[in-house]
Parts: structure tokens; C-alpha cells; sequence
């Protein structure tokens, strides 16, 4: 089974190599680097290697040869479709080729007394991840319920533990197929399903609390509904402008003077309901203020366009 392991698709909180692995290891470049081994060196030295000591370097090994395997079939295909074309591929990529399979070779030749040491113990515990949504944690990467494809990230932190007890950890994560005693009906407690647990309630909270504070600045005016007091402040600064436009704008004759007239008296009475709609919103509000303000303001620039507005002209001021 060409199982493998996905850094792209570890789980957040989850360090490449395991979901305790001290430090992420950088990614190679074409010439891969073949990395040193933090466990001890040596049979004495191997022999005294913990589980998880061990584990953590296969996890990456493991890794740096998926990687160096990934490089070698990518040049061969390369390589493959010149030749199907009755030529021949550069030169460069048959060194390339080469170079990625003495890579391969070499992290292989590297990975097996760590396994020789697993094997000449009988064994232990290990435990792996299904890297996507709703993955499951499985004692080996031959479970009958994955595929070829699926992608395992190694939990190299529980390896020589005992079974039951990072199963009850896992809880509802565990494959009932590598754990059929496996608690399904409880929560997962692996530290990063309890990270992404709290991550979310912290999320729906801060949604909440934005949900809640936009509720608190909405201003409702009949079936209108302005987003925030800025808004509504905005919509009273323009009924105001439409306001004055209407009362001080030079009347051709009676009928046309009245006309104007009721159009002001509808945009004041409309930037008064929004004033006091806010109000509603804002405990303490001074409507009034507002109004002032946003006349004041209004008028200071349309006379400074040009607007005829007499310089007494107040916010309830005679028509001229």
C-alpha cells in the first residue's frame, strides 16, 4: 500500500513529523537533503531509543523518501515522453533522475535500522491520522477501510503507549476496524481536535459578539433599515441638503412656491424621524443637535457653491 505522508494536509496544530515533533524540517529543493537522525546513533545507542524517539525519525525519513519517490517518477515520466516521441530528453533530467534515485536509495539504506530496532523489539504500539475531514486514527497504514491514496500523518508522540489508552484519547477519531472497542460516542481529546474545538467556539463567539454589536448600532425607520448610526446620521444629512434645496430655491410663481414649500416641510419631517429613530438606538441621543449640525453644515456648502441661501437662514427659518 503507497500510503503516504501529507505535511500539506496536517492538521492545524499538528507539526510535521507528528503531532509533537519538536521542530518543522524545511523542504528540499531538487537536490534533496538527506536529514541526520536526532535518535541515537548505533545499535547500543538505538537500543536505548524510545518509541517515540524512533518514530519521529522514521515519520520524517519516511517522508524525505515519499518526496525523493515523488521526484524519481516525475522525471521518468518526463524522460518517458521524449523518448515516446523518438528523442531524447536532455541531459540534465537523466542526472536529475539519477541524483532523486540515490536520494531515495540513501534515505532507504538510512530507514532501516531504525526498523530493524522495531522489528528485533517485537514491535509496539503506533497510531496514524487520516489527514482529511473526518480522518480516523488507525493502528497501522493497511487498514482495510483506506485506499491506496490516502494520505496518514504519524502520531509518533503516542507510539510504545498503551492501546486503551490513547483510543479512549481519541475516542470518537478511532477506526472501529483497527479498535473495535473503540468509544465512538465520546469527544475526541487529541490535543489538536481539542484545539480546533476551541478555535471554532472562539470564531462563533466573535461572530456572535459582531452579530450583537451590529444589532445594537442598527437604526430601524419603518421598513428601512440602516446598518449603523453613521448611516442614518448620513441619510439626515442628505434629507437636510434636500431640505434646504426645496425652501430656498427661487419659486416662478405661487403654485411652484408651494410645491417647494411642501417638499421641505416632507424632507425635514424625514430627517427628523431618522434623528429620532437613532435616538431609539442611542439612549440619551440629542436629535436636535444632530439637525442643527447637519443644516449648519449643508449650508456652509451650498453657499460656498453658489447656492442663493440667505445668510440668516435657520433650520426652521421663513421661506423666501
Amino acid at each position: 500500500m503507497d500510503n503516504s505522508f501529507n505535511r500539506s494536509r496536517q492538521p492545524k496544530g499538528v507539526p510535521a513529523g507528528g503531532e509533537f515533533a519538536s521542530t518543522p524540517h524545511a523542504e528540499s529543493s531538487l537536490k534533496l537533503q538527506i536529514p541526520t537522525a536526532p535518535a541515537p546513533q548505533g545499535l547500543d545507542g538505538l537500543a536505548a531509543a524510545t518509541p517515540t524517539v524512533i518514530d519521529t525519525e522514521l515519520a520524517e525519513l519516511y517522508y524525505q523518501q515519499a518526496k525523493a519517490a515523488a521526484w524519481t517518477s516525475g522525471f521518468e515520466s518526463t524522460i518517458a515522453r521524449y523518448e515516446k516521441r523518438g528523442g531524447s530528453a536532455p541531459g540534465h533530467l537523466y542526472e536529475s533522475l539519477a541524483e532523486a534515485a540515490r536520494a531515495e536509495a540513501e534515505v532507504q539504506a538510512t530507514i532501516k535500522p531504525f526498523e530493524a530496532e522495531y522489528t528485533r523489539r517485537g514491535g509496539w504500539t503506533r497510531f496514524f491520522m487520516v489527514m482529511n475531514n473526518g480522518g480516523h486514527l488507525h493502528s497501522s497504514r493497511s487498514c482495510s477501510t483506506c485506499r491506496p491514496s490516502t494520505q496518514f500523518g504519524w502520531m509518533p508522540a503516542y507510539s510504545g503507549q498503551d492501546e486503551a489508552g490513547v483510543v479512549g484519547l481519541a475516542g470518537e477519531d478511532s477506526c472501529t476496524v483497527c479498535f473495535p472497542s473503540a468509544p465512538v460516542d465520546q469527544k475526541s481529546m487529541l490535543p489538536f481536535r481539542v484545539a480546533e474545538r476551541e478555535e471554532a467556539a472562539e470564531a462563533a463567539a466573535e461572530k456572535e459578539t459582531r452579530a450583537v454589536k451590529a444589532a445594537s448600532e442598527r437604526v430601524v425607520v419603518g421598513r428601512k433599515v440602516y446598518k449603523t448610526v453613521r448611516g442614518a446620521e448620513n441619510e439626515v444629512g442628505w434629507q437636510v441638503e434636500c431640505m434646504i434645496s426645496s425652501r430656498y430655491h427661487q419659486a416662478a410663481d405661487a403654485a411652484h412656491r408651494a410645491g417647494l414649500d411642501a417638499n421641505a416641510a416632507k424632507y425635514y419631517a424625514e430627517a427628523r424621524e431618522i434623528g429620532e429613530a437613532i435616538a431609539v438606538t442611542v439612549p440619551g441621543y440629542d436629535v436636535d443637535a444632530l439637525l442643527t449640525k447637519k443644516f449648519e453644515t449643508k449650508a456652509k456648502m451650498l453657499r460656498k457653491s453658489g447656492f442663493p441661501m440667505p445668510e440668516d437662514a435657520a433650520l426652521e427659518g421663513p421661506v423666501v
